[in-house]
């Protein structure tokens, strides 16, 4: 008896996950297969029956539900392999102005992200759904010399819904622009109550998400660029030649 139940208990084990993978696949001349999908193109399926025989058929042949499911069977390969669809990105920092004051010099520019979607495969993506978000802190010379405990701190996130990429094809989005700031001393000069520390804002990596059918299929971290501190530098200070701005 214990002989008995071991080997039923094993065939149980062995038998139940295996036939969990297999399909009722239905032809359009009314016939059906119990079979698994081992592998599929856009024209042509090979199933494998629960005997180990294997059929290539093309998929034209099954009713419009099972050639869904062939498809989708696709997708979930593609996804899992992750050959499907990508994303990368850059981030830019452009329109730098230089505007020289007395004792300072004070830079303006704006920083956004560029994100591009490709889809990899030889089946069309649809419906695809990006989130991105990112946080720029704005700095300030009260939070520097200690009368606000924190600098300012601002969320930029989007959501684009509805993006189709054709096999083949990729898509770039750019992000909203944030314009940032900062003020430097120039040699000699100090801040009132102290201090010659610089003041720049500055933005968080772009965080991205990228869904498919609502399933999360790729994502990224975009770092931020820093200024291009030649170009600044090559833009004429003109600050006036006096004395450093200090009580004394």
């Amino acid at each position: 008896m214990r002989i008995f139940g071991l080997v039923f208990i094993l065939f149980l084990l062995a038998a139940t996950p295996s036939q969990a993978q297999y399909e009722e696949f239905n032809f359009k001349d009314g016939r059906s297969l119990q079979a698994r999908i081992a592998s599929a193109d856009e024209k042509e399926v090979v199933l494998e029956r629960v005997d180990g025989l294997t059929f290539t058929l093309d998929v034209s042949v099954f009713v419009p539900e099972d050639q869904a499911m062939i498809n989708d069977w696709r997708y979930q390969q593609l996804i899992a392999t992750g050959q499907f669809v990508s994303i990368t990105g850059t981030s830019i920092a452009d329109n730098l102005k230089v505007i020289p004051e007395e004792g300072v010099i004070q830079k303006e520019w704006d920083l956004y992200f560029t994100l591009t979607i490709t889809n990899n495969s030889t089946l069309p993506a649809e419906g695809l759904r990006l989130e991105y978000q990112f946080i720029t802190t704005h700095d300030s010379l009260a939070r520097l010399q200690g009368k606000e405990t924190q600098a300012k701190t601002e969320l930029t996130n989007g959501n684009m819904g509805g993006i189709q990429l054709a096999p083949g094809e990729s898509k770039t989005i750019t992000t909203t622009k944030k314009k940032l700031h900062s003020t430097q001393l120039e040699a000699g000069w100090t801040w009132p109550g102290g201090g010659t520390q610089s003041i720049e804002d500055f933005t968080s990596p772009l965080s991205c998400k990228l869904y498919f059918r609502d399933e999360l299929i790729a994502q990224a971290q975009i770092a931020p660029c820093h200024l291009n501190e030649k170009q600044a530098k090559d833009e004429p200070a003109v600050a006036p030649d006096k004395k450093a701005a200090t009580a004394e």
